[in-house]
C-alpha cells in the first residue's frame, strides 16, 4: 500500500508502528529505493539508527543530526527532522530532487508542537508529490483532517491505518494514604470512597510532601513494578531518590546489576562516581530528566529496558520519543509546566504519559496509579482517561530564516502559494471564522478609512511600518538639520569666539569669553554675564555657554590681561555699553556632507509612499484616533493571524520589508550577498547573527573565544547564573569581545524592537562557560564556575556546536572565520558531552 500512497499510522504507543515502518523500509529497499526517517530528537534518532544497523545492515544506513554525520549516501537515512527541511531548502535552491523515495515522519503529532511543529509543516508542504510519506503518530483524533490536507496539496491518494485499542488494557487506580490501592473509577465516575475521601478535611487539604520510598514498597507489595513516576521538576527527581532504601535481593542479582553497570563504565569512565550512582546499585531506582548527562540517561535506559531497575523518576519529557515502558505509571499532579506557567493537562499530554504503562508481551494489563495531592485533580484525570486526544491543530509561524531560504529560491508571489497550501490555511476555512471575520472587518474598515491610500491597505502591517518609518524619517531628519546648521555655526564662528570677545546669549544678556573649547562634539564657552553682580576676591563664576545659545555675535572684544584682578575687569566690563555694540554680520557656510545626509533623510521620507498621498493627514497628523483604534485592534489579533493562511502572507510581508530595511534583500525581493550566505544559518537568531559577522565582530578571534562569543545567542531561556570565583581563568579579553558583540548587534536589535520583532536577552554566563570549556577546563571546575544542571550544560554546548557548523558553512564567503568555527567544534565536543 505505501507504494501507492501516503500513509497515516494513528495507534497508541505499543502498538507496532515502528514494526510498519520497518515493513515499509524492507519493501523499498528490494526496490533498490531510498528512505529518509526524521524523528524529533537526537537522542530518538541514535537509538533508532542502532536498531536499523541490526535490522538492514550497517552498509544500507546512515545517520544526519548534526552532531553525526555517518554514510550519508546509505540507502536509509535516520535524522531528525530539521535536518530533513533543510535538505528541502536546499534542493529548491539548487533545483534538485531530494534523494528519497520513501520519507517516514516519527512523532507525526509535532505537527501540533507549538516551537517545533513549523518544521513538521514545512517538510509536508515542501516535499515533492512523487515521495511516498509514512507518518506515524500517537493517537490523532483529526486523522482524517490531516490526511484531507495533505491529499489537497500533494495530489496523492492517501489512507489512514487507525488503531485505538490499546494492545495491553489500562486500569486506573487510586492511592489512598493508609497504603490502599483500589480502582479510580468506572463508568459512572470516581468510585464513592475515593469520592469521599477527597471531600474530607485530609483530602480537600491535599499535602505537599509525598513519600515516593513508601510508595515504591507499596507498589512491590502488589506487585505494580516498574514504574514510572512523573513528577513536576528536575529537583523533584533528584529528592525522591533520597527517599527509597536499598532493596533487598539474591547476590546473583545484586552482582549482574553491578557487572551491567561496569561494562557500561568502561565506555563511559566519566560517569563513575556519578552522584546518584549508589541510588541505582543499591535502592534499584534512576532519576531521568533533560538536567542529567546524556550518557547517564543512556544507563538509566539500558536497565530499565533490562529489567534491572524498579522505578525512574522523570519530568514529562520521558513521555516523548523514550522507548522503556513500564508496568505502573504514577502520577502525582493533574498539571505540568508549558514552560510559562502551570495548566492543566489535557487529553494528550495524560495519553503520552500513561501510553509508557503495560509491557507488551510482558503485561496483560498496564497501571496508571493517581496519588492525591495539593495539585492533584483525579476528576480531570478520570475525564481526560476516556476523552479523544485534542486534535492535531498548524503551528506554523514566519521567521526570519524560513522567510531568507524561501528567497532563495522563490519569489514572494511563489512563497504566498506555498503559504496558502499550509495545514493553517486548511484549517482556518472551517475553524478560524470567527478571528477571519473580525480581520475582514478591520481591513473593510481600513480601506473605508483611507479609500485612496497609496500603500496596501489589505496589510494592516504595511500602515502601520509607514508609519512608523515615517516618524523616524522625520525626528532623523531633524536631527540632521540641527547638526548642519550647529556645523554652519561652529565653522563660521569659532574664530570670533575668542577671550575678550562680546556676545548675545540667547536669554537677552550680554557675556565676555573667557575661554572657548570643544567638548564631546559641542563648541563650550566659559562665559561672563557682564552685568551680573561681581564675584568680589574670590574671582568669576563662569556660565557655559553651548554654542547654539548665542544669537548674536559683537564686533566688540575687550582686553583680559592673564594678571588682571577682578576689581579692574569689573571696570572694563562696566565701560560697555550695549547701546553702542554693533552685531556682525557673519555669513554662514559648511561643508557639502551635512548638506548630502539632509537631502538623503529627505530623500527617504520621499521615497514612502505617503507624501503624495492624500490621507497624509488622516496617518500622520494629530487627529488619527480612528486609524489609531484599527491598528491598536490589528495588533491584538496579530499573534492569532499570523498563525493562519491569510496571516501567514502578511507575516511573511513583514518580515520582507525587514529584511530590506537591513540589508539582506533587494528591492527587487531577491537576496543581496549578505541575504544570501546569512540564509545558511538556520537558526533561532539568524539576523542577529549575521549582523555580527556582517560588522565583522567574530573577525580574527581565536576558536576560544568564537566558541564564547557565539553561546550567548544559542541560550533561549532566561536564566540567570551567578558566576563564582574564576580562579586563574582571565575573562577580560573575553569580557571586551562580549561587549564588542552586543554593541555590533545593537542597531538591528532596537530596531526588530521598533518593527515588533522579539530579540533573545544576550547574557555573559553562557560566554564565559563555553570559553572556559573550550580553553579545557575539567568538567567538575567548569560546573563549579557556573552552576547549572549538567545536562543544561551539556545542551549549551551541543546547540554552541551546532551554531559553529552553520557558521563553518560559510566558507566560500568567509573562509577565515569558517575556518575557525570547525576547529571550535573540536575543542568543545569531548567527554562528556560528547561520546559516540
Amino acid at each position: 500500500m505505501i507504494k501507492d500512497y501516503d500513509v497515516l499510522v494513528s495507534a497508541p504507543t505499543g502498538s507496532g508502528k515502528t514494526w510498519i515502518a520497518s515493513q515499509a523500509i524492507h519493501s523499498y529497499l528490494a526496490g533498490d529505493l531510498r528512505i529518509w526517517y526524521a524523528s524529533p530528537l537526537k537522542a530518538l534518532s541514535n537509538s533508532i539508527y542502532q536498531e536499523f544497523c541490526r535490522e538492514f545492515g550497517p552498509s544500507n544506513c546512515g545517520i544526519l543530526t548534526g552532531d553525526r554525520k555517518e554514510n550519508p549516501n546509505a540507502p536509509v537515512i535516520v535524522g531528525t527532522t530539521e535536518i530533513l527541511r533543510n535538505q528541502l531548502y536546499d534542493s529548491m535552491h539548487k533545483g534538485t530532487d531530494i534523494r528519497a523515495d520513501l520519507v517516514i515522519l516519527d512523532e507525526a503529532h509535532y505537527l501540533s508542537d507549538p516551537d517545533r511543529g513549523v518544521v513538521w509543516e514545512e517538510v509536508l508542504i515542501y516535499l515533492p508529490s512523487r515521495v511516498r510519506l509514512l507518518l506515524l503518530s500517537a493517537t490523532i483524533s483529526n486523522a482524517q483532517e490531516v490526511c484531507g490536507w495533505l491529499k489537497e496539496i500533494r495530489e496523492t491518494p492517501n489512507r489512514v491505518v487507525l488503531a485505538e485499542e490499546r494492545p495491553v488494557s489500562m486500569e486506573m487506580l487510586f492511592l489512598f494514604p493508609d497504603g490502599l490501592i483500589a480502582p479510580l473509577g468506572g463508568k459512572r465516575g470516581i468510585s464513592p470512597g475515593i469520592k469521599k475521601f477527597l471531600g474530607s478535611k485530609e483530602g480537600r487539604r491535599g499535602s505537599d510532601r509525598i513519600d515516593f520510598g513508601g510508595i515504591v514498597k507499596c507498589l512491590r507489595k502488589f506487585d505494580l513494578l516498574p514504574a514510572i513516576f512523573f513528577l513536576k521538576s528536575r529537583a523533584d527527581c533528584n529528592r525522591a531518590l533520597m527517599t527509597c532504601s536499598p532493596v533487598k535481593e539474591p547476590p546473583e542479582a545484586r552482582d549482574r546489576i553491578r557487572r551491567t553497570v561496569k561494562m557500561f563504565l568502561r565506555d563511559f569512565p566519566h560517569l563513575e562516581g556519578h552522584r546518584q550512582m549508589k541510588a541505582l546499585l543499591d535502592s534499584k531506582v534512576g532519576s531521568h530528566h533533560g538536567g542529567q548527562l546524556p550518557y547517564w540517561k543512556m544507563l538509566v535506559e539500558k536497565m530499565m529496558n533490562s529489567g534491572d531497575l524498579e522505578a525512574i523518576f522523570s519530568t514529562s519529557t520521558v513521555a516523548a520519543g523514550v522507548n522503556f515502558p513500564a508496568r505502573t505509571v504514577v502520577l502525582v499532579q493533574s498539571d505540568r509546566y508549558n514552560g510559562h506557567e502551570f495548566v492543566d493537562l489535557n487529553s494528550t499530554d495524560l495519553h503520552q504519559m500513561i501510553g509508557r504503562a503495560g509491557r507488551r508481551g510482558k503485561d496483560n494489563i498496564g497501571f496508571a496509579l493517581i496519588v492525591p495531592g495539593r495539585h492533584q485533580n483525579p476528576k480531570l484525570i478520570h475525564k481526560l482517561m476516556d476523552s479523544q486526544a485534542e486534535p492535531v491543530l498548524s503551528r506554523i509561524h514566519i521567521n526570519f530564516s524560513m522567510t531568507l531560504n524561501l528567497l532563495l529560491s522563490h519569489t514572494p508571489l511563489e512563497v504566498k502559494d506555498l503559504l496558502e497550501r499550509s495545514f493553517a490555511a486548511f484549517q482556518e476555512r472551517d475553524s478560524g471564522v470567527m478571528v477571519q471575520k473580525r480581520w475582514n472587518r478591520i481591513l473593510s474598515d481600513l480601506r473605508m478609512t483611507l479609500p485612496n491610500a497609496r500603500c496596501d491597505t489589505a496589510d494592516p502591517y504595511e500602515i502601520q511600518d509607514n508609519i512608523q518609518k515615517r516618524s523616524e524619517l522625520k525626528e532623523k531628519a531633524r536631527r540632521t538639520d540641527r547638526d548642519v546648521r550647529y556645523e554652519r555655526m561652529l565653522s563660521s564662528y569659532k574664530d570670533y569666539l575668542k577671550p575678550g570677545r562680546v556676545f548675545l546669549h540667547k536669554n537677552g544678556n550680554i557675556y565676555v569669553v573667557f575661554k572657548a573649547y570643544p567638548d564631546h562634539e559641542r563648541f563650550i564657552c566659559d562665559a561672563f554675564n557682564i552685568k551680573k553682580k561681581r564675584a568680589g576676591k574670590q574671582g568669576f563664576r563662569f556660565k557655559r555657554v553651548d554654542l547654539n545659545q548665542i544669537k548674536a555675535i559683537f564686533d566688540y572684544r575687550t582686553d583680559l590681561p592673564m594678571d588682571a584682578s577682578p576689581e579692574r575687569l569689573g571696570r572694563e566690563f562696566d565701560a560697555i555699553r550695549s547701546e553702542d555694540l554693533t552685531v556682525l554680520k557673519i555669513s554662514l557656510s559648511g561643508t557639502d556632507t551635512g548638506f548630502k545626509a539632509l537631502d538623503e533623510a529627505k530623500q527617504r521620507i520621499n521615497s514612502l509612499p505617503c507624501e503624495d498621498c492624500p490621507h497624509l493627514k488622516t496617518c500622520h497628523g494629530k487627529k488619527k484616533g480612528e486609524l489609531k483604534g484599527l491598528l491598536r485592534e490589528m495588533r491584538s489579533l496579530a499573534m492569532r493571524m499570523e498563525g493562519m493562511g491569510g496571516g501567514l502572507w502578511l507575516g511573511f510581508r513583514r518580515h520582507l520589508r525587514f529584511l530590506k530595511e537591513t540589508g539582506f534583500v533587494d528591492e527587487t525581493d531577491r537576496l543581496t550577498p549578505d541575504g544570501f550566505w546569512a540564509s545558511k544559518l538556520r537558526l533561532d537568531q539568524p539576523l542577529l547573527i549575521a549582523e555580527a559577522i556582517r560588522s565583522r565582530a567574530f573577525d580574527d578571534l581565536s576558536p576560544e573565544v568564537l566558541a564564547g562569543g557565539l553561546a550567548p545567542f544559542v541560550w533561549d531561556r532566561t536564566m540567570e547564573v551567578e558566576l563564582k570565583s574564576q580562579e586563574s581563568f582571565d575573562l577580560t579579553g573575553l569580557e571586551e569581545v562580549f561587549y564588542g558583540i552586543l554593541d555590533s548587534i545593537e542597531p538591528i536589535r532596537s530596531l526588530k524592537a521598533k518593527r515588533g520583532f522579539d530579540s533573545p536577552q544576550v547574557m555573559y554566563w553562557p560566554a564565559a562557560a563555553l570559553f572556559m570549556w573550550a580553553k579545557g577546563a575539567p568538567w567538575d571546575r567548569l560546573l563549579d564556575f557556573v552552576p547549572i544542571d549538567e545536562g543544561d550544560m551539556t545542551s549549551l554546548i551541543m546547540r554552541s556546536a551546532d551554531h559553529l557548523r552553520q557558521i563553518a558553512n560559510l566558507s566560500e564567503t568567509h573562509p577565515e572565520l569558517a575556518a575557525v568555527a570547525a576547529n571550535a567544534v573540536e575543542l568543545i565536543l569531548r567527554e562528556p558531552v560528547y561520546i559516540y
